[in-house]
């Protein structure tokens, strides 16, 4: 019985301005993440649990759910499923700058900021009685939190700090310190 194909496609835009400001654009979308599942950290490189159901068998829905009580649609596993796959950051924001002082001292930032990845609601797989395999809707779709319904994640930003001096040993030689807080 053959199963869909996988599939995963990441059209993107990297301009670059390589003094101050590097910026990103990707959509990374599809049925198959990779050899790492991370919505439900499967972590199994060659083996998941994407296509153990072929999901054009109605028997899922149509004895599955009302008999036995699964949930999810297996029919998202495959092409109708298709989305932004769970590491899909579309914007990633990277500003780093230095300044080298009289005495040496080399003193940098950097600021880092990520968009949020996105969330699809998924149901236990009923064979293996672990969460997040089945999905419950199209992938990126969303879901319901605390904080109300979200379909990504929030964004994620962090600043660090450099100091750097370099010591002189003569004959071309130094030692660097260096420290970072991040």
């Amino acid at each position: 019985m053959g199963g869909p194909e996988p599939c995963r496609a990441r059209p993107a835009c990297c301009p670059r301005n390589h003094r101050e400001v590097l910026e990103g654009y990707s959509c990374l979308e599809g049925t198959f993440e990779g050899f790492f599942r991370n919505d439900n950290e499967q972590s199994d490189p060659a083996i998941t649990s994407l296509f153990d159901f072929p999901t054009k068998d109605p028997s899922y829905t149509s004895i599955g759910v009302p008999l036995f009580g699964f949930r999810g649609e297996i029919r998202y596993l495959g092409a109708l499923g298709a989305g932004p796959l769970p590491l899909a950051r579309r914007h990633a924001w990277k500003v780093y700058s230095n300044y080298v002082t009289r005495v040496g001292l080399n003193v940098g930032i950097g600021f880092n900021a990520f968009s949020g990845t996105p969330l699809t609601p998924l149901a236990a797989n009923p064979l293996y009685d672990s969460d997040g395999e089945i999905p419950e809707a199209p992938r990126g779709s969303g879901i319901t939190t605390v904080d109300g319904f979200r379909d990504r994640t929030l964004w994620l930003t962090s600043v660090d700090l450099h100091l750097g001096y370099a010591v002189p040993l003569g004959d071309n030689r130094r030692i660097l310190l260096v420290t970072r807080r991040q």
